[in-house]
Formats: structure tokens, sequence, C-alpha cells
């Protein structure tokens, strides 16, 4: 702990009632789960970028960084990035643990540095952190906390600020300007020192200036910030130091204000790109910029077939802050009869009007009642149908007359013993008449011819050509088995649609592997593929694009620097349903 630079203290108070100071010493002072935070505070309650301390003036702020449980004072739970004034000795809480602002005195010091803070008050220090509201947008940043000093004089040297007042945005550079004058009587050195930046920010060391007696000069200090999110928006106050070589006491210093002002850089993706109905599917955002932004996410349905839970989302991200968003996709209407159908929607994660990332995802919906059950009843209708007419042709069984015992047994006189009757025979065949002929059963629907699998077309094994593409056609989305087609192609680029590639090859759910040798010079050359479905681009056999996935028709490109000679090039393509596109090409570059 040093008096120079300490803003003011930090006293924690740990889950299990043990106390220990922590030394403010710049502004922000961000506090979160782990390191690189300046205070690391590892319960898991507490987020990764959770809060941060900022000084404003003689104040200092509190602003919640959008943590996920929350920052307290008190009962009251922070809105978050909206900044609130902590009075000294005031307790607020982040997860288990209390915090407590208090003032930098001889009492809160240990002992050896009383006597200095005493002396050496400690300086105000400049607001790094910037101000942005709930829409992101930035709050005008009031007067510098320290004012410049743009003019200081010693015994041996003068030294004048030409530029009080600088900003840069991170990426570019500015220069800070200033005029050194000798008032020695003989020639002298003088060092720079600076300070109040990180030092990477600076393009170059600062010069040794060699001056005679009465001469002056004008130094200019290249200011570059790197286009990063520790570059964090906001107000720098810049220390300057010129000492004399030949008197090292003789130091004179000057002060210069930065603002390091915000810019908006972020990324996102979908995550998986092909669901099916009322499964989950995530989006990520990444916040690139060196601000805190607010984000907006979301999604369309061109069909309106589809309600997405949540309906949209307000995404507060702290500069390189990262979050992740579940959604579900909920039919409005169920599908009942057919194939599986493939519907289109689209995310759109917004930063600012102008700038926005759109991801397109599909949702594949199987019928309630597919195809092929609808094919089964059909048949089984038609068999029961013509069970049903044939038994009816058939008509009633033929039943043979009954035959009258008056014709089997003789009149005999009333009184006189029958005699014993001779057995008729059993089971004496009857005429029926023409005998009729028997039926010939209907048959029972008309049978559907068994579908004969089309003959095997033998590939045939072409050798590579200089002016042509060796493409192989396979029946199905894996480059599986032997290519039901192989044929020289002069380019690739194919809008099939939702036809066939060719004779013998289904329109969905093929694959195609085109191999060519080309001639390149020793130059950078830009590889580039537009596929609905999947594509991959080898080079040599060195994987260079790499999207074997359902898509839209994309551009994918990827940059090879290749030595002079012969290259085999190989260009994989798959399409799953629906429309069948595939373009590939490649150009030097400049």
């Amino acid at each position: 702990m040093t008096t120079e630079n300490t803003l003011a203290l930090l006293r924690v108070i740990d889950p299990d009632g043990s106390e220990h100071a922590v030394s403010i010493t710049h502004s922000p002072f961000c506090m979160g789960h782990a390191e690189p935070n300046d205070l690391p505070l590892g319960d898991p309650a507490v987020s990764r970028h959770h809060a941060c301390l900022r000084l404003n003036g003689d104040q200092m702020l509190v602003v919640d960084m959008g943590s996920e449980h929350g920052t307290w004072v008190g009962a009251t739970r922070l809105e978050v990035n909206e900044p609130r004034a902590l009075d000294y000795h005031e307790i607020f809480r982040i997860g288990p643990y209390h915090l407590r602002l208090e003032p930098v005195t001889a009492a809160t010091l240990p002992p050896d540095l009383a006597e200095a803070a005493v002396a050496h008050p400690p300086p105000s220090a400049p607001d790094r952190s910037g101000a942005y509201d709930r829409s992101g947008a930035p709050i005008p940043i009031g007067p510098p906390i320290s004012p410049p000093i743009d003019q200081n004089r010693g015994p041996r040297l003068d030294v004048q600020l030409n530029t009080r007042e600088v900003s840069v945005t991170p990426g570019d550079h500015v220069n800070v300007s200033l005029t050194v004058t000798n008032q020695n009587p003989a020639a002298d050195r003088f060092h720079l020192t600076l300070s109040g930046i990180p030092d990477q920010w600076w393009a170059a060391p600062p010069p040794l200036v060699e001056l005679a007696s009465g001469a002056h000069q004008t130094v200019n200090l290249t200011i570059n910030p790197p286009r990063s999110p520790d570059s964090l928006a906001g107000q720098y106050r810049l220390t300057i130091d010129i000492t004399s070589q030949h008197d090292p006491a003789d130091t004179v210093q000057v002060y210069a204000v930065l603002t390091v002002t915000p810019y908006l850089a972020f990324t996102s993706s979908l995550n998986p790109p092909r669901i099916g109905p009322n499964e989950l599917a995530h989006v990520a955002v990444h916040n690139a910029g060196n601000a805190p932004h607010l984000f907006t996410l979301t999604w369309l349905d061109p069909d309106d077939r589809y309600e997405f839970r949540p309906a949209g989302q307000q995404l507060p991200l702290a500069a390189d802050g990262t979050t992740e968003v579940e959604f579900r996709t909920v039919p409005r209407r169920p599908h009942w009869i057919g194939r599986s159908r493939v519907d289109m929607y689209s995310v759109k994660v917004a930063g600012h009007d102008d700038e926005s990332q759109s991801h397109t995802g599909q949702i594949v919906s199987p019928a309630l009642i597919p195809t092929w059950m609808v094919i089964a009843m059909l048949f089984l209708v038609v068999f029961a149908a013509g069970s049903v007419m044939g038994l009816a042709w058939l008509g009633p069984a033929v039943t043979a007359a009954p035959v009258s015992t008056e014709t089997l047994i003789a009149s005999v006189p009333t009184g006189t013993p029958l005699p014993t009757s001779t057995p008729l025979p059993t089971n004496t065949p009857l005429p029926t008449g023409t005998p009729l002929p028997t039926s010939t059963p209907l048959p029972t629907g008309t049978p559907l011819p068994l579908l004969a699998p089309p003959p095997a077309v033998l590939p045939t094994l072409l050798p590579p050509v200089v002016g042509a593409w060796r493409g192989e056609y396979f029946g199905n989305a894996s480059l599986q088995d032997a290519p039901l087609i192989v044929r020289n192609d002069t380019d690739i680029n194919f809008n099939w649609g939702q036809n066939p590639p060719a004779p013998g090859v289904a329109a969905d759910y093929f694959s195609v592997r085109w191999t060519r040798i080309f001639n390149f010079e020793s130059r950078w050359y830009r590889f580039s593929s537009q596929a609905d479905d999947g594509v991959r681009v080898y080079v040599d056999d060195n994987l260079i694009i790499n999207e074997w996935h359902p898509a839209t028709p994309l551009m994918y490109s990827a940059d090879v620097n290749l030595v002079a000679g012969p290259h085999t090039l190989r260009v994989e393509y798959y399409e799953g349903v629906t429309d069948a596109y595939i373009l590939f090409k490649f150009e030097p570059l400049p």
C-alpha cells in the first residue's frame, strides 16, 4: 500500500467474519469472481464481472455490472449500470461479502505510512470508466477530475504543454506536444518520464532531449491504445516529468488529460443451428468493446409458424463481458400430414441500429402422420375393399332339395304287420344337376409392384485433367459407398434448387466430391465457397474451410499462402433437404 496513489480504502468482511483492508489505487476499481479483477472474491455467488467502484470528483460511486445475484446497499438492489454514490463507512454487499468504504487517514494506514499520508495527501484520480446509461448510450463526461497543468518552470528549465486535452479511439493514435527550454547557462540533457496510462499505450519510449543554453525543442509523444476491452473508455490524467541530467533535483511536472472514447464491437453465435420443435437453442454474445453496452436480441419467423420463448431479450454487458441466452421454439399450429418440414428462422443481435449481427437457424418439424403411414393406410383400405367385393361375387352356397319319405316307404294294408324294412343306404349322393364351376377368386386389390433398385452405375474412373473437375456424385449425404455418377465438371457453380444434380441421383440427401490439380504462383490466394447446405475445402489434404452443417447459402472464405507449383484442390459438398446450391472460386490477393 502506497500513500501517493491511494484514493480510498475498502474494508472487506469475509463470510467467516475476518476482515482485511484493500487500497483503491485507481478508478475504476473492479470486483468479481476471479482474476483479472482488482479485488477477486472467490465465492460462487459472485459473478465474473460483478461491480466496480468509480471516483467522480470527490465522490466514490459503486456500479453493478450486470451481476446475477446483484449488488446490495442495505435492502436495496442496485440497478444495472446505474451509479450509486457511497458515503464513507457505508456498507454494500456482494454475495456473502460485506464491504465498507473508508477514507485514507493516518488512523487507517499502517504506522510507517501514517506520517507520509498527512504530508502527501493522495491526488484525485481520473475517471477511467466512462459512464453509460441503461440503453448503452454514453453519458457526457464532466470536467476532468484534476485540471491540466500546461506550464511549469524550474531553475534550469521551462516546460510548455502545447496540447492540454486530447482524445483517441482505441486502435488510433494521438500526439501530446510540449516544448522544453533550457534555462541553464550551460548545455544540458533532459529526461522525460511518463505515467498515468499503461506503458504499452505509448508508441515509443520518450526521447532524451539535448539542448544548448537558451535553446528549446518541441517534443511529440504518441499515444496508441490498442483496440481491446482493456482500453477502457473514460478520462485519464497524463503526468509528464522532465528532469535535468545536470541537476536531477531540478524536475518539472505537467499534466494533460486524455479521453478514451468508447467503441462498439461484439461477437455472437447460435447453437445448435438445427433444432426440432420445443427444443432448446442458445445465443451467446460477447462484448468486445471498451465500455458497457446494452444488446437487444430479437427472433424472426417469416412464416409466423413458431413462438419464441422468451420473446426478446435485453442484455447489459460490461466491457469484455459474455453471456448466453437460452430460448425454445414452440409451434403455433401442428404439422399434421406429409414429409418432415424444414422452416427457416433468424436471430438478430443488435448493438445500435447500424450495428447488428444475424444468425440463421433451421427447425425440422416431423409430421404427426408421416407420408409412409398415409400410404400404408390407403393400401389397407384397398385391400379390405377388394376382399369384400370378392366374397359378394361368389354368391350364396347351393343347397340340395329335400326328398319326400313317401318315395322311400311302400303303402301297407292296415293291420298287416310290417316287414322289417331294408335299411336305406346312407350317404347316397343326390344328383345336383350340372355342377357349378369353381369360381376364380378376385385379386385383393391391384398389388403395388415392388420398386426395383435402380441398376448400379459403375463409376468411370477419370484421371485428373487440367480443364475440368472430377466430380463424384453419391446417393447419400456423407460421401459413403461407391459414387453413382462420376463425370467431369468445368466449374463448381450449380444452383439445382429442388431438382436432382444428375440422372439417377435424388434431389435431397446427396453429396459430391470434386478434385482438380492447378498450377499456382507463389503468393497469397483467397478461396471462397457459398453453399446450401454443407461444404469442406482442402488444399493438398489441408482442411481450410469446414462448414459441414445445414445452412442457407452463406459465403465462406480462407486466405492461404501457396508456394509455386501444382496443388490439389478438393471440394466436398452435401445437400440435406429443400434447395441445393454450391459455388466455389479462388483468386490471388493483391
